[in-house]
């Protein structure tokens, strides 16, 4: 027997009718007019202008969840940031640099900011597209010729959709005409066809297999080890031009890339006439000892010259005539007045970053590079002094200044890797460890010495 296949309903081609649509003349006129269609309780229902019409949206004015959802995306944006920073710095690979946190809030707030308004910027786009009904490729009033005509030239129109709850044919074209406009239009349009175009089906399949390709292109990637250099597709700054250090320049007469400073020169800022401050230096007698130079730090690394005659007695040691200053610098004593106890705890951060690894954290010459050395019994190691020692509390703090700049013997100077103020900072901290040391009594604040006599 055989068997009918149902078919598919046929789409009506009878017009019917999709709104009422009345135009006016003059933005006066279709503001009064909107402000009545509102009042009706009209709801499903658009003012189509060639014209910006001022005053129109608050008219129109209509509940919308566009900022909840900006507001929903914000937060999601924020969280993300945060549990995806936290997630890798601070629990999935954790890296202590200079003893800061693996994660710290401050430091992610740049990430939480811009994750933040990309998460909100892209959440508005998208919500305004749905809550518009977008895409919508075809609006049935087109098909209303003097709606075509009229409202892309000099023709104001508004148009209520038949799909309002209050829309009837004969009673909302009559509410409009009640409104005084230049004419009144039922739009009669043939509907679309809902059905899916032949071949849609087969086309959206196809389309969604070659979708696939690229991620399993990728996981294949990423999961199997080559030995030739990746495709760049985006360059960055993987290949830029440039010179590294110690390569041939051909472009200058002695074919050296790194150019020597200029003589003569200093860079705007950077002129440091302060000697007291910058060079540890008393400033009263600089001036001075520079005309005649009868100054010159001893050379610290300089290895003794042994005697031509063994029997012959040694060289008498180089006399170090520097004028070193004796007393702080204004600029630190000024610190100290301000933020005392700050300014000390900066100096024993350093001290712990740049000295101790040598030095030890009390100073007593015992840090950890210094035991190994010890237990590797180098025979070029020159053990740190400890800054208790009694060659090296009496020294002037300028003197002190100028060891932590320039070094001596083998610890290195750290002009270049600590600035002035932090190399003072070191140099007060080294004092109240010198003093803490050998403290008494009288040394200890009256309030915080009775607390110390009530614990005990």
């Amino acid at each position: 027997m055989a068997h009918d296949h149902p078919k598919a309903k046929p789409v009506s081609t009878d017009p019917a009718c999709v709104g009422v649509i009345a135009e006016f003349q003059n933005s006066h006129d279709v503001l009064h007019a909107a402000q009545r269609v509102k009042d009706a309780g009209y709801t499903k229902w658009d003012v189509y202008s060639p014209f910006p019409l001022h005053g129109i949206d608050d008219i129109m004015q209509r509940p919308t969840v566009l900022p909840w959802n900006c507001a929903v995306g914000a937060c999601v944006g924020l969280a993300t940031a945060i549990i995806l920073q936290w997630a890798t710095n601070g629990f999935d690979y954790p890296i202590i640099v200079s003893g800061k946190e693996p994660f710290a809030f401050p430091a992610s707030m740049p990430i939480n900011f811009e994750l933040t308004v990309l998460i909100t910027a892209f959440t508005c786009f998208f919500s305004v597209i749905l809550l518009s009904g977008l895409p919508r490729l075809y609006n049935p009033l087109l098909q209303n010729e003097r709606f075509r005509q009229g409202v892309t030239d000099d023709k104001i129109v508004i148009a209520i959709d038949s799909t309002d709850a209050k829309f009837s044919r004969s009673k909302t074209a009559d509410f409009l005409r009640s409104l005084h406009p230049s004419s009144v239009d039922e739009v009669m349009a043939v509907p679309e066809p809902t059905a899916l175009p032949s071949g849609f089906a087969l086309a959206a399949i196809l389309l969604a297999l070659f979708a696939t390709v690229p991620p399993i292109l990728i996981i294949r990637k990423r999961n199997t080890f080559v030995d030739v250099p990746r495709i760049h597709p985006v360059q960055d700054m993987d290949f830029q031009p440039k010179f590294k250090p110690q390569k041939v320049n051909e472009f200058f007469a002695d074919k050296r890339t790194i150019r020597n400073p200029v003589t003569g020169t200093i860079a705007r800022g950077d002129l440091e006439t302060d000697v007291h401050y910058f060079e540890g230096l008393d400033s009263a007698s600089t001036v001075a000892a520079i005309k005649n130079a009868s100054f010159l730090d001893p050379a610290p690394n300089a290895a003794p010259v042994a005697p031509a005659n063994p029997a012959a007695p040694a060289p008498a040691a180089p006399v170090d005539n520097t004028p070193y200053a004796k007393d702080f610098p204004p600029q630190v004593i000024d610190k100290l007045k301000v933020d005392g106890i700050k300014f000390v705890k900066r100096g024993q951060e350093r001290f712990n970053i740049y000295c101790a690894a040598c030095h030890g954290l009390e100073g007593a010459g015992d840090g950890l590079v210094a035991r190994r050395a010890t237990e590797l019994e180098q025979p070029t190691w020159v053990k740190p002094l400890s800054i208790h020692d009694d060659g090296v509390v009496p020294q002037p703090v300028g003197k002190v200044f100028r060891t932590i700049s320039h070094g001596i013997r083998k610890m290195p100077g750290y002009e270049s890797q600590i600035m002035p103020e932090d190399r003072w900072a070191i140099i007060v901290y080294m004092k109240s460890l010198q003093r803490s040391r050998n403290a008494s009594a009288s040394d200890v604040p009256a309030a915080e010495l009775e607390k110390l006599q009530a614990t005990k």
